[in-house]
């Protein structure tokens, strides 16, 4: 128990270091997201720098198994993944400067987007195709004994729906704006007239 509760003091410090950074009274939706995907990934790519067994395979330190077995290829990818995820994350935070604004923000969203699709597929399959994780009953006493890849992905669908929230709110445009830009970038403005209908620049006739 006394590797969990420092496992619960790591994940609490990030949120704290971050809050500091991003969770200003003029925090916007895309500051609160981005904050609460760095935490929660950023803890895990931490972890996974260290050791993908020694935190998540069958004796994981924390009883949270995600794997029967991992091995020294797995860690190897684990901490290469881990890598990139603090680099991208962290931007925000290491150079406010430059990535810490709103604008830069909402494209660190949209870059990661695509990835958070692939992932998401990737956590069906592992979740209900491999061998190594559908059962996940760890040896360790008092370990989580069900598929915690399950509960992973539906918390990882809500955070793909915040990521596009994040973009459009981010944009301040709509949805329609968001998955056809082109149409609503040539969309033609309406001016009202007062006692009129509404008509196009084109049409009105100038005196």
């Amino acid at each position: 128990m006394a590797v969990i509760d420092v496992w619960d003091r790591f994940v609490f410090r990030i949120y704290t270091l971050i809050d500091k950074f991003s969770m200003s009274p003029k925090a916007t939706f895309v500051d609160k997201f981005w904050a609460f995907t760095a935490t929660f990934y950023g803890a895990f790519a931490v972890a996974l720098l260290y050791s993908a067994e020694y935190f998540f395979g069958p004796y994981s330190v924390v009883e949270l198994t995600y794997w029967t077995k991992v091995g020294e290829a797995g860690d190897w990818f684990a901490r290469n993944m881990a890598g990139f995820m603090l680099t991208v994350l962290m931007m925000p935070y290491a150079f406010p400067k430059i990535f810490g604004t709103q604008a830069a923000k909402v494209a660190l969203c949209k870059m990661i987007l695509p990835v958070q699709f692939l992932m998401l597929g990737n956590f069906y399959l592992v979740a209900f195709e491999l061998s190594t994780t559908k059962d996940t009953t760890a040896p360790a006493v008092g370990a989580v004994d069900f598929n915690l890849w399950i509960p992973q992905m539906i918390m990882h669908c809500f955070i793909v729906l915040g990521n596009i929230s994040a973009i459009v709110y981010g944009t301040k445009g709509s949805y329609k704006a968001l998955f056809f830009p082109k149409s609503a970038e040539t969309a033609k403005p309406v001016m009202k007239m007062k006692g009129s209908r509404s008509k196009t620049p084109s049409k009105m006739k100038t005196k």
